[in-house]
């Protein structure tokens, strides 16, 4: 969200504007319910009422991994966010079979790049297209999926969803940091068509933060699904390209300079500072920023005065950097992120009905 979107949804004018807003698209969604196309296999979905920064994408990883592992086919699929295919209404391809990548992100969408790169050692396929309907049929067929998965796919009710996973961020939830409702998908009130509501980065808040989400979700959703919590943690800290794979204790007491270009920054900061390595300075930019030689050129010159031994981005940042990384002196690692479920909670993401059909 950007700094002038934030300032007007603190104002109290501005308020029955954001109410109108999301109602129009609740609205929407309730219109698309009236048919949905039922597939011959389950869907599950994941989603949200805001926009972005609910780490969605590492959700998707975390369910297609675990279906993959108790021996299902499961396929992605996404709409592929101002990709090629999605701003010019391309009909549905494949990004992925689960062993080659075949669309550059331009065409695909940083997003689905990401999602296909992260999954190839699982044998997981990727669609990207508008049409997440035609999509999810071609994986079926092409590749005999047996369950889809499909993302930020809560407000897109033209497809029936067996499971809707609904993510809230708990550092920012309702859109805002401080509780309140900001620029919404939906009213926070949509929620109670979910089959549960996960709140993510709670490892970076304290537990009345958690209490104080719980008990408005509790003012504003009725009825409530069932609440879990999950954390962000690194799965992995790699060099740029394809060098070797590292783990986190790598960057501990090392000092940094990081850039993102995603909904939430502040997660990823939180993520960076959870190393124990020392920040010095965060480039931000735009979500789905595509990265330009001066871009990185700045980050580069800022690295090398403040004399940091690594810069930091996140695995969705790598896939915008086109080409622009040999200008840098300072070594670049990759910072990738993965779900991990509360203790308390991982008999509910993996019991029964998770088998549908």
């Amino acid at each position: 969200m950007s700094t002038l979107a934030q300032r007007l949804t603190q104002l109290t004018g501005f308020r029955p504007i954001l109410s109108a807003f999301a109602e129009v698209g609740h609205r929407r969604v309730l219109n698309n319910m009236k048919k949905p196309v039922r597939l011959d296999v389950p869907v599950i979905s994941v989603g949200n009422i805001a926009f972005g920064g609910t780490s969605k994408t590492p959700m998707v990883e975390y369910l297609a991994r675990m279906y993959a592992g108790k021996g299902l086919k499961p396929g992605v699929v996404t709409r592929g966010y101002l990709g090629n295919i999605d701003r010019k209404r391309f009909p549905p391809e494949i990004v992925s079979d689960g062993e080659r990548i075949f669309l550059d992100w331009t065409d695909s969408g940083d997003e689905a790049r990401q999602l296909a790169e992260s999954l190839l050692s699982f044998g997981v396929p990727v669609a990207v297209g508008r049409d997440r309907v035609t999509a999810s049929k071609m994986l079926i067929e092409k590749f005999e999926a047996d369950l889809i998965i499909l993302d930020d796919g809560f407000q897109f009710s033209a497809l029936h969803r067996d499971v809707d996973l609904v993510l809230i961020d708990a550092l920012a939830p309702f859109g805002r940091f401080d509780l309140e409702n900001g620029i919404l998908r939906e009213p926070a009130g949509a929620m109670s068509r979910a089959s549960v509501i996960v709140l993510t980065h709670t490892d970076a808040v304290d537990e009345a933060r958690i209490d104080a989400i719980t008990d408005k979700l509790r003012q504003q959703v009725h009825p409530l699904p069932s609440v879990l919590s999950a954390r962000t943690l690194i799965s992995k800290i790699r060099q740029h390209g394809n060098g070797p794979f590292e783990t986190s204790e790598s960057l501990s007491d090392s000092r940094v300079t990081a850039f993102a270009g995603i909904a939430n920054p502040l997660g990823f900061e939180k993520t960076i500072e959870s190393t124990g390595c020392s920040l010095t300075k965060l480039f931000e930019y735009p979500d789905h920023h595509s990265y330009r030689l001066r871009d990185i050129n700045r980050i580069g010159r800022f690295a090398e005065n403040s004399k940091v031994d690594f810069i930091l981005t996140t695995a969705k940042d790598a896939v915008r950097l086109n080409g622009h990384t040999s200008v840098l002196t300072v070594p670049l690692r990759v910072v990738e992120i993965e779900i991990e479920i509360c203790e308390d909670h991982k008999d509910l993401i993996n019991k029964d009905w998770y088998q549908f059909k």
